[in-house]
């Protein structure tokens, strides 16, 4: 899990870019997936993905401000 997402933080690809986003919606779907086998309340495993998720989160909401102010820029 931790691997796929550097992986994608490695990505060098323009925000907006639809195989970013195809990226993006694989790597929360195997998230999900694991959670849903892996993850017992409270345990070690669980935590991880806890923070592994933030971290996804953070890199989506980064993702969606830069392309947002790519927009702006390209209306200016």
């Amino acid at each position: 899990m931790r691997d796929r997402l550097i992986s994608l933080y490695e990505q060098v690809r323009p925000p907006g870019d639809p195989r970013a986003t195809t990226a993006g919606e694989r790597f929360s779907t195997l998230l999900l997936e694991t959670r849903a086998i892996c993850a017992a309340p409270g345990s070690e495993v669980g935590r991880k993905l806890d923070r592994i998720t933030a971290i996804y989160d953070a890199y989506n909401d980064r993702s969606q401000r830069d392309d947002q102010d790519r927009q702006e820029l390209l209306q200016l």
